[in-house]
């Protein structure tokens, strides 16, 4: 994953909120959500079950989970 762009927020827990992107290698469940609460220590914004108990989750909890994709390439088994 790397960082593009911060941003100023009265609501997160340290005062920012990070862009970023993410290039997965499988389609595991919860893997995009899971590494970055336990393994990169910054949950998704609004991910109601690894984001946190913050006053300021709770308040982004309200609006839902702020993950989406722009791209998605998929390979067909046998390339064909």
């Amino acid at each position: 994953w790397r960082a593009l762009r911060y941003a100023k927020s009265l609501h997160a827990a340290d005062g920012h909120l990070t862009l970023v992107e993410l290039k997965p290698k499988t389609g595991r469940h919860h893997q995009l959500r899971r590494h970055m609460a336990e393994v990169c220590g910054r949950p998704i914004v609004g991910d109601a079950e690894y984001g946190g108990a913050t006053p300021g989750a709770e308040k982004f909890r309200e609006r839902g989970l702020f993950l989406c994709a722009t791209r998605i390439t998929l390979e067909r088994p046998g390339g064909g």
